[in-house]
């Protein structure tokens, strides 16, 4: 069984996917593999994956017949990943080198986290060079404090950042009862770590850049609609107690 389960959504990433790939592959820790889920891509990412998984064996490959989104297709490479540890990583970003080394070192040394998170580069379209980001630095209360926000009070919820998906390392155990909510088309990963939080679970920020998050113009996140629509449901989830 691999140690370190990476899994990566993609959907019309050809431009993206084999810097993804090659990112993981890469690492200062090799005992990992790699889940490349294809979700109905109509572009070359498909024959990209296969590529990848026959020049490397621990890359898979799982293709999608419909598009499922990214929380569905992240869904189905839960359900598959064998490893003891899960990381996501998103088509168009890409690992720094000892990311998987650092993150597993720690949690094998702190067995009372169940899951770290890490800070970030961010790097803009068309740009040569990274910015450093840092991620929220406590997961502390965050899940309170939200409650209390959607119930009317005036509070600061998360100040100075927030939890990067692609920075994650989290035991396995966690997703034995947890999965991203379909239904959400933005903000999947807050849903996902409130979850998380919300069972009682440990998350700790670990400082130091893990990943490179590129911006450019095809990220859903820019689409201030289905922000809008995201935050309600999520919004309407802490009221009614979803997540405790």
């Amino acid at each position: 069984m691999p140690l370190v389960s990476i899994i990566i959504p993609a959907h019309n990433r050809e431009l993206y996917l084999e810097k993804a790939v090659r990112s993981v592959l890469e690492q200062t820790l090799a005992d990992l593999e790699v889940i490349i889920v294809n979700d109905a891509s109509t572009d070359n990412t498909g024959p990209i994956a296969e590529q990848l998984a026959q020049e490397d064996t621990r890359v898979r490959v799982i293709h999608h017949q419909e598009n499922k989104l990214r929380s569905g297709a992240i869904n189905t490479g839960l359900d598959t990943a064998q490893g003891r540890y899960i990381c996501f990583l998103d088509s168009d970003d890409y690992y720094l080198n000892n990311k998987l080394e650092r993150q597993v070192s720690f949690l094998e040394s702190h067995p009372e986290n169940d899951g770290i998170y890490g800070d970030y580069e961010i790097l803009l379209e068309n740009a040569t060079e990274t910015k450093p980001a840092n991620a929220l630095p406590s997961t502390e209360g965050v899940l309170t404090r939200l409650i209390a926000k959607a119930q009317g009070e005036e509070i600061e919820v998360m100040p100075g950042g927030y939890i990067p998906s692609c920075s994650i390392l989290i035991r396995s155990s966690v997703f034995n009862t947890i999965r991203f909510d379909t239904t959400l088309r933005n903000m999947e990963d807050l849903d996902m770590w409130l979850q998380i939080l919300g069972k009682g679970f440990i998350l700790t920020r670990l400082p130091g850049s893990t990943y490179v998050y590129r911006r450019h113009g095809e990220q859903k996140s820019g689409n201030p609609e289905k922000m809008k629509l995201a935050r309600a449901l999520i919004e309407e989830k802490l009221l009614n107690g979803s997540y405790l």
